[in-house]
């Protein structure tokens, strides 16, 4: 006798998508800054350990990473793992943090839907929702500005 046993189904599909926002898009350095990331799972199946990425080009000391679920790593690249989120269901992650220097960076954050403990990992066929940035202009704190009241000077001429 031969039992013939179908392999598990595929997972279904899902669709995870990120949405990023900074609460000073033009900041000075020292400043902190709070990045907002909305994390959603358009379904159809659950996402059976939804994930972030964020990166930044600018130095960034990180005060805090908060998830609404979920663990976060702290540091720059950091990452989240957000456990599953049911179709329709979101996490958000706050992050506060204080640029080291100045300068424009668009700053990213790209998630996925993580894979079920079986070592399932469902598609996400939509991947244009799956990375979000958000633009910061780090001013500086200080500018010095210097002028001369004369352009042209003789030897020996005073100068303000």
């Amino acid at each position: 006798t031969i039992t013939i046993v179908p392999p598990p189904p595929a997972p279904q599909p899902v669709d995870v998508q990120v949405i990023k926002h900074v609460n000073h898009p033009v900041t000075k350095a020292g400043q902190t800054l709070t990045y907002t990331l909305n994390v959603k799972n358009n379904g159809p199946a659950t996402a059976p350990n939804a994930g972030v990425t964020d990166t930044s080009a600018i130095g960034m000391r990180v005060l805090s990473i908060k998830p609404s679920q979920g663990t976060c790593s702290k540091g720059v690249p950091f990452s989240c793992t957000l456990g599953a989120l049911a179709a329709g269901e979101s996490a958000k992650v706050t992050i506060r943090a204080i640029p080291r220097q100045t300068g424009s960076e668009l700053n990213s954050v790209s998630t996925t839907p993580g894979c079920a403990s079986d070592g399932s990992c469902p598609a996400d066929p939509n991947t244009d929702n799956n990375v979000s940035a958000a633009k910061t202009r780090v001013k500086p704190a200080l500018l010095l500005v210097k002028t001369v009241n004369h352009k042209v000077v003789r030897a020996g001429q005073k100068l303000t």
